[in-house]
């Protein structure tokens, strides 16, 4: 008889495979580096470039830039000069002129109240200085995305509660530095130099900020210090000018440091 034929397969036995599944086309990328990460040779985070990039924009939008920087400027010597005015009067309403010329005051009470009143103005100036300056980097940064800028840019605070309590807690950090014989202060306002940049731009929380800014300082030192030193010495010269000059200087420091910002995260910059 001729041969059975082979025992066929179980019932739902699976067939072999037609074939091997081709290779994966390739490993999938790594992730984006977080904020602050170390980075390798950032694209154009060149100090000179920043500059020149500052002065260009700085002009072509000076209309906004300008009279922003002159409302803040003026505001600030009005307030500077009313607080002195009204301290000034009050010393010499409590003042007796005696017999050799010299003043003596006539009120205990209005020495303890003058040094109370000359620490909340200090406060009140260190808080504004943080707003103006949160002001110029949400303009700076909207050069840097290409976006129209117009002077209510300058002054709209939506996180302001975040704002003022980076501005506070930076400040507190700084200034207890400076008084740790000056040198802590520099070291602190080098790591902190942006962090009212990551709250403005990334919508970042103070504590995260204050992490950020201390990564991309710290993972890039040689451009960040650069960055420092330039922006001081900008408004240094700025202040020497009788005080004219910070309305361009103000601007043009922000700009400069916008741009680096960006270029330090390896992030493009609007030409």
């Amino acid at each position: 008889p001729p041969p059975a034929a082979p025992t066929p397969p179980p019932p739902g036995a699976y067939p072999p495979p037609p074939g091997a599944y081709p290779p994966p086309a390739g490993a999938y990328p790594p992730p984006a580096a977080g904020y602050g990460q170390p980075l390798v040779a950032p694209q154009g985070a060149d100090i000179g470039q920043a500059f020149s990039y500052g002065w260009t924009k700085l002009w072509q939008n000076a209309g906004a830039f300008i009279v922003a920087s002159l409302i803040y400027v003026v505001g600030f010597a009005v307030i500077v000069g009313v607080f002195w005015t009204v301290l000034f009067a009050g010393a010499m309403a409590t003042s007796q002129l005696n017999s050799d010329g010299t003043y003596s005051s006539t009120s205990a009470g209005f020495s303890a109240v003058g040094s109370l009143s000359s620490g909340l103005f200090i406060l009140v100036i260190v808080l504004l200085g943080y707003l103006v300056q949160a002001g110029f980097i949400r303009g700076a940064l909207e050069v840097t995305y290409g976006r129209p800028v117009a002077i209510g840019d300058f002054f709209k605070f939506t996180d302001f509660g975040r704002i003022v309590v980076a501005a506070l807690v930076t400040g507190i950090i700084v200034g207890i530095g400076s008084a740790l014989c000056y040198l802590p202060g520099i070291v602190a306002a080098f790591f902190l130099q942006f962090v009212l940049f990551f709250v403005i731009d990334k919508g970042m929380a103070v504590g995260d900020a204050l992490r950020a800014s201390f990564n991309l300082a710290k993972n890039n030192v040689g451009p960040a210090v650069l960055l420092l030193l330039v922006v001081y010495v900008i408004q240094a010269i700025g202040s020497a000018l009788c005080g004219i000059g910070l309305i361009v200087a103000l601007p043009l420091g922000y700009l400069v440091s916008a741009y680096m910002y960006r270029k330090l995260l390896n992030e493009p910059v609007a030409p």
